[in-house]
């Protein structure tokens, strides 16, 4: 009889192993993006022991009553710390608490200073810890040194958010919200940027680009590489590499000018409104959209040929001369793939520095790179290429 049983689990099993493969064989999407989640500290959330997000652990009686919805996770029992690539940062929580009861007003005042800062210290501590877990660069091996003290650096630079804060008789506890920036003059590119790019050219034996960006261009060129085809690989990183099929290098982080760099990032990751739109299409949608307007004229980027309407006329007033924008769409190479490493063809490879000679537009960080929206995540907060391509045109 046991032995039967031992069978049956074990076809069961296989049945499901097998179906799971022939699930994956089907074009499975796997998220692009890792959840950075975990138990809440407040409520300690968990099925497997048997706590639940309404009742507090022994740390943290006082905070909330058992039966009523933990504080720190409004009863969602996990915290989940979010990447927001569409604005530019990395979003961490902390907590802290303090006893009350059987206090003078003057060392309550003093509980609730400690709770404050023992939330932000909390918050500055995940930080650095989820900075670790960042992607930067597609070499692995590549070490900063001093990482940890160069990015404490920049977390302490983050201006806590104090977005919770419960007070009763017994107790004080607060919830703070820090925001670390990815790009900006004091974010995590600016402090990282500089080693990243020597390190990178010293491994890769490519020189570092040393000619300046010009400043006017007579057209703004942005580069669109359609990267749907990762379906399982491909994850946004700081510093991310482009190259031909030959392994060449097109675009990495000796290209850009880091005063671009700092502005938006190197690349802008997005995902398309319409994730089923073929590459043609999408091709001949953006690159037939060669000019558009500056100043005073409406226009819809998404590619309806609807206009708004004009509006009415007004004393004329000296305006921007329109500058023509063009777009190059190029496909990336589903066969070939490295972590961090986008493939195009050689000719693609061709466009892309042809572009840079005539409008800057590697030097200036104009690339965009397009994943699958399935593969996208919930965490990663892409935008999509229409709003980058509208915000361009501001």
């Amino acid at each position: 009889m046991e032995k039967r049983v031992y069978l049956a689990v074990g076809a069961f099993l296989f049945i499901i192993v097998s179906l799971v493969m022939l699930t994956a064989d089907e074009g499975d999407f796997k998220p692009a993006f890792e959840s950075f989640d975990r138990d809440c500290p407040v409520c300690v959330w968990s099925n497997k022991d048997g706590r639940s997000a309404d009742k507090p652990t022994e740390k943290f009686k006082g905070v909330f009553k058992e039966g009523e919805k933990c504080p720190f996770c409004n009863g969602a029992g996990r915290i989940t710390e979010k990447i927001d690539w569409k604005n530019g940062y990395y979003l961490v929580y902390g907590c802290g608490f303090d006893t009350l009861s059987g206090k003078t007003d003057a060392q309550k005042a003093k509980a609730k200073a400690m709770a404050k800062e023992a939330a932000r210290t909390e918050a500055l501590g995940n930080a650095v810890e989820l900075a670790s877990r960042l992607n930067y660069i597609n070499l692995k091996n590549l070490k900063v040194a001093d990482y940890t003290s160069r990015i404490r650096a920049v977390v302490e630079g983050a201006q806590p958010n104090f977005i919770k804060e419960v007070v009763n008789d017994d107790v004080v506890f607060y919830v703070v919200e820090l925001k670390v920036p990815l790009w900006g003059v004091k974010s995590i590119s600016a402090e990282l940027f500089d080693e990243f790019q020597r390190k990178f050219a010293e491994t890769k034996k490519v020189k570092i680009s040393q000619t300046p960006p010009r400043k006017e261009t007579d057209v703004d060129i942005t580069i669109v590489i359609d990267a749907r085809a990762y379906k399982n690989a491909l994850k946004p990183h700081l510093f991310p590499t482009v190259t031909d099929k030959e392994g060449r290098l097109v675009y990495d982080i000796t290209r850009p000018a880091k005063e671009y760099v700092l502005k938006e990032g190197m690349v802008k990751y997005v995902i398309l409104s319409n994730n089923d739109e073929d590459f043609n299409s999408l091709k001949e949608r953006l690159e037939n959209q060669s000019t558009l307007p500056t100043t005073n004229d409406a226009h819809y980027i998404s590619g309806d040929e609807e206009k708004q309407p004009s509006p009415p006329e007004q004393p004329q007033q000296p305006t921007e001369s329109k500058k023509k924008k063009k777009k190059i769409v190029i496909n990336a190479d589903e066969k070939k793939l490295e972590d961090a490493t986008v493939v195009v063809s050689q000719d693609d490879a061709k466009r892309m520095e042809e572009a840079d000679k005539q409008a800057d537009s590697m030097k200036k960080g104009e690339v965009v790179i397009i994943v699958d929206s399935r593969v996208a995540g919930k965490e990663g907060k892409l935008p999509t290429l229409e709003e980058v391509l509208l915000a361009s045109t501001k």
